[in-house]
């Protein structure tokens, strides 16, 4: 990996965090509204932050700059799609463990996929389709890579969110998690140990 790729791979991993922790300190005000609106505003608060703290490093629009901004919204989707599904696949017997679980593994599935889609039909726009199978390849190994990024750099926050009462409170009231009545720190979205 050269240096080039090192600073473009940066400034992607940077914006994400970035947005990401905006979106985390937010996710308060957020709560008022129902799942789908909730759902739009998270993912244009984190692509705005994203694209913000990407034109920071660089003003100038080039086509590197284009290519980072879409890889920037693409893993805001990728990101907030795999949150929603792993939180539709935990309603009922939610539990920290098992929450991550599930979104290590939606997180993973959801890249793939999207990534797939995307190499498909950039190929099929872009050329006659020659050398599908050598595409379809790269973009599944660059798909799972993209996934197991997305997870290390939301791994701190859910982290926060099981283990301190500020982050608990808001991790729980965005997902819709109901907490047990009392308000005790046992509470069903405070236990690590699943």
């Amino acid at each position: 990996m050269n240096s080039t790729d090192k600073l473009e791979f940066g400034v992607i991993f940077n914006s994400m965090a970035v947005g990401v922790t905006v979106l985390w300190l937010m996710a308060n005000s957020l709560t008022k509204f129902n799942g789908a609106v909730r759902f739009l505003l998270s993912l244009v608060i984190v692509m705005v932050i994203a694209c913000l703290v990407t034109f920071s490093y660089s003003t100038e629009f080039s086509s590197e700059m284009a290519l980072i901004l879409v890889l920037s919204i693409f893993m805001a989707l990728t990101m907030l799609s795999a949150i929603t599904l792993s939180r539709r696949l935990c309603s009922g017997k939610y539990r920290p463990v098992r929450f991550m679980l599930w979104l290590a593994l939606c997180m993973l599935l959801v890249s793939l996929i999207s990534t797939l889609g995307f190499s498909i039909v950039l190929s099929i726009i872009m050329s006659s389709g020659q050398g599908l199978s050598e595409l379809t390849l790269m973009a599944a190994l660059a798909g799972l890579i993209f996934g197991l990024c997305l997870y290390v750099l939301n791994l701190p926050f859910f982290i926060l969110g099981f283990a301190h009462p500020f982050f608990r409170v808001r991790f729980c009231a965005t997902l819709g998690i109901k907490m047990i009545p009392g308000g005790s720190k046992k509470a069903d979205c405070s236990r690590i140990n699943g």
